[in-house]
């Protein structure tokens, strides 16, 4: 499985210190500033991290984009205006979890590799789903 996570932050210092982070912990990274920038690379990505404030385009908006562009692709929201409401907004829009700023980049990596977990687990319990499925498969 690729370890492939999309970086979408408009603040620039922030953007690039997840990148180096990830990177050092062995996920290729790329970023962008803005929702418009990042959706030409979601084919790329293996998971999306994104901020929930953009300019163009708010983060829920967004997050239920990239689920009916790609269903089942894990995507993080991240923001410094985080309430519970907030948090339930965006996981009810299709978001696998939600980390509040400031967060420590130790958090940050853990989070994003318990979404790659969720998502080979996802990935491995399909393909046996339709390994039985063709196992089994009555024939008419």
């Amino acid at each position: 499985m690729n370890k492939r996570v999309l970086v979408i932050e408009d603040e620039e210092r922030l953007r690039r210190v997840v990148q180096v982070h990830l990177s050092a912990a062995g996920f290729e990274v790329e970023t962008a500033g803005s929702a418009e920038a990042a959706v030409p690379r979601l084919d790329w990505a293996g998971i999306v991290l994104t901020d929930l404030r953009l300019p163009g385009e708010d983060g829920l908006a967004l997050v239920a984009r990239i689920q009916s562009m790609r269903p089942g692709m894990p995507v993080v929201v991240m923001t410094a205006f985080g309430s519970v409401e907030t948090a339930v907004a965006a996981m009810k829009a299709g978001a696998a979890d939600f980390v509040q700023k400031p967060f420590s980049l130790d958090h940050l990596q853990t989070v994003i590799e318990k979404a790659f977990e969720v998502k080979a687990l996802r990935e491995e319990n399909q393909r046996l789903r339709e390994e039985l499925g063709g196992r089994y498969q009555i024939d008419n």
